[in-house]
């Protein structure tokens, strides 16, 4: 005997459960065909003044006519015959009519069963019933749930406050869960949600999540990308803002005075002048040099610049650690020299690496006394032993790391940016408290050149918000300060995520990220740094990733589904029989199968789920606010643009640095 699991034409056998499912959807399509024949008649008596009349059954004798059944006297034959026992009364109506009627009702019952059986059965496989239930969904990311989150997040609020609050000002809304029953459930992510979301290649991350992610923060951002369109179709969100109010009612009678707050928006645009993509905002002017007097401050600023700068091996390999790590010992020492002394700027710095000067730097570190002395000490040490000629190639190595760091800051772009310490410097406390946006810009070509710099932005960007939040009385921002950062390998590297992660949070300072695969984590934080950041953060996968694909497949878990199968013999008929199979809820062959919109989303604390999620502009309304915005957005940057471009000075600008505070000889 041979088990056949296909018949012919059938790629798969139907189990009982599936089988009296179609019995009972086929009945109640009869059954509702029924009713809107009686509905039409009904509809089209009144319509036409003959009022309400159906079909009414009537009951009649099993037999008619007369005679006896035997014609035993020659009277003739018998009329008398059966007749079946029930007929149908049909009122006097148009039957064209009542049949349009009765088609219409017809169409929107069979759609209303559609619906009805969409949310009964789970969209896919039967495997998918091991995955998060719509409670757990409910429970953990519902609305409900981000609101109460509000009691930390928004610290200083009471609770009448934040009941007349939106539930954006506590987290934002990413999409429905695929699960049946759902059909209207919103999934709500706080803005300090620590999960995954993955999903294929190509299915939107910009216009899916970043972009509705940052029109709707409430607080502070610091965002990052190599993209114009996260730029153009955010920065008029981020500057002007409503009134928060929760009901639509509240929205109707506060409309008149619910006029639009202007917040600061700044940028750190670092693309080519040709290609300028915030032309027109107002720019950051800030030198990395102000502060360092305190060495502590150097170190951290040194290092940022030589982490995000791009390395000759692999970043766990021992010998890129060395080179980094003298690489920041180094430049850390001549961040502290130039701070000390008012006369050094950014420029002396990059003639120290060009010539390789050690006394310059020595001599002002050597005048230090007191509490400085030590640190001015540790600081010659690493000149004199990471920049030793006798080293040969070691130096080299370090040197070739330090050309990564502060080619950044001498560069025309990054020259502009840093401008003279004696400048008015970019208050990045005043823009936190103020809920202000600061953008950092850079195109794909440009970025290996500019990313080194927009990284100590950004990380002094957390650093401040962190100093900013003890000062309060509750040790905590009053609305969360986020950072998104797309293509976090090819975009702006932010070294202190995992600290961000693990220590800021009780700040009310998150982040989110976008990546192509796990792999660019490690490569920017190591194995175990990125293992421990990924159940740390909010993070965004845009690819397949074999890794990643493992994880969900592993955390999703084995649940027990139900097969049908058919054995024939040859001497006996076909036998069908069903047994339980214990498969993966959802294998790799599922996840690279993810429609356009849906992803898999892995929390803390539930299990995996499938989600599915629209563009920021799939609603008409939001169709035309947001690409109004981003015409006005497009136009005044070309229009500035060109303003720039025709200026020969503004150009001189670009192309050279300033000259005050270089080292005379």
């Amino acid at each position: 005997m041979r088990t056949d699991q296909h018949r012919e034409g059938v790629t798969r056998i139907s189990t009982s459960r599936e089988t009296f499912a179609r019995i009972r959807t086929g009945a109640a399509a009869l059954a509702g065909a029924v009713l809107c024949v009686e509905l039409g008649f009904g509809t089209v008596g009144v319509a036409t003044g003959r009022g309400w009349h159906l079909v009414k059954p009537r009951w009649r004798g099993l037999f008619v006519g007369g005679g006896p059944l035997l014609d035993l006297a020659g009277q003739g034959r018998s009329t008398r015959r059966v007749q079946f026992p029930l007929t149908l009364v049909v009122p006097h109506v148009p039957l064209p009519a009542v049949a349009v009627v009765a088609a219409v009702l017809f169409a929107g019952w069979l759609l209303m069963l559609r619906r009805w059986g969409s949310h009964r059965r789970y969209p896919g496989a039967q495997r998918y019933r091991g995955l998060a239930t719509v409670r757990q969904i409910r429970g953990k990311y519902g609305a409900r749930a981000v609101r109460r989150t509000g009691r930390f997040t928004l610290p200083g609020t009471s609770w009448w406050r934040r009941l007349w609050l939106p539930t954006t000002s506590m987290g934002y809304r990413f999409g429905h869960p695929l699960q049946p029953n759902a059909p209207r459930e919103s999934l709500w992510f706080g803005y300090e949600t620590r999960l995954r979301i993955v999903a294929r290649t190509g299915w939107g991350k910009s216009w899916r999540l970043l972009i509705p992610l940052i029109r709707q923060l409430p607080g502070a951002a610091v965002v990052s990308s190599v993209e114009s369109e996260i730029f153009t179709a955010t920065v008029k969100a981020r500057g002007y803002r409503l009134p928060p109010v929760r009901y639509r009612w509240m929205r109707l009678l506060r409309r008149r005075w619910r006029i639009p707050v202007k917040y600061p928006v700044v940028v750190a645009d670092l693309s080519d002048p040709s290609t300028r993509m915030a032309a027109g905002f107002p720019r950051v002017r800030w030198n990395p040099i102000v502060g360092c007097h305190d060495f502590k401050v150097a170190t951290n600023r040194a290092r940022a610049l030589v982490h995000a700068g791009d390395g000759d091996n692999e970043f766990e390999s021992s010998t890129d650690k060395f080179f980094r790590d003298s690489a920041t010992q180094v430049l850390a020492a001549w961040l502290h020299a130039a701070a000390l002394d008012p006369a050094l700027d950014v420029d002396d710095i990059v003639d120290w690496l060009r010539s390789t000067d050690l006394g310059t730097p020595a001599t002002a570190l050597g005048g230090q006394t007191g509490d400085g002395y030590t640190a001015a000490k540790t600081a010659i040490m690493n000149m004199q032993v990471h920049l030793d000629p006798a080293a040969g190639r070691t130096t080299s190595g370090v040197r070739r790391y330090l050309n990564f760091a502060v080619s950044s800051l001498g560069s025309g772009q990054g020259r502009a940016l840093c401008g003279s310490r004696d400048d008015p410097q970019f208050d990045m406390a005043a823009l936190i408290a103020a809920g202000g946006t600061v953008y950092l810009l850079a195109e794909v070509d440009e970025m290996e050149l500019a990313r080194p710099l927009l990284t100590l932005f950004a990380q002094e960007m957390f650093l401040t918000a962190e100093r900013t939040a003890r000062l309060l009385p509750r040790r905590r921002l009053p609305q969360t300060f986020v950072g998104v950062f797309d293509e976090l390998l090819a975009g702006v590297r932010v070294p202190i995520l995992p600290y961000v992660a693990s220590v800021q949070r009780k700040y009310g300072i998150s982040f989110a990220y976008a990546v192509q695969s796990s792999a660019d984590e490690e490569q920017l934080y190591g194995k175990a740094a990125a293992a421990r950041l990924r159940t740390q953060c909010h993070s965004i996968i845009g690819g397949y990733d074999a890794e990643a694909a493992d994880e969900i497949t592993r955390r999703a878990g084995r649940a027990h589904v139900v097969t049908a199968s058919r054995n024939r013999g040859r001497t006996s008929g076909g036998q069908r029989t069903e047994h339980a199979e214990l498969v993966d809820v959802l294998p790799e062959s599922d996840q690279q199968n993810l429609a356009d919109g849906q992803s898999v989303v892995l929390g803390i604390g539930i299990p995996a789920f499938l989600a599915t999620t629209h563009r920021a502009d799939h609603r008409r309304h939001d169709d035309r606010v947001i690409h109004r915005e981003m015409t006005q957005a497009d136009e005044f940057v070309a229009a500035r643009r060109s303003e720039q471009l025709a200026n020969v000075d503004e150009l001189a600008v670009y192309a050279g640095t300033a000259t005050k505070g270089r080292t005379k000889p």
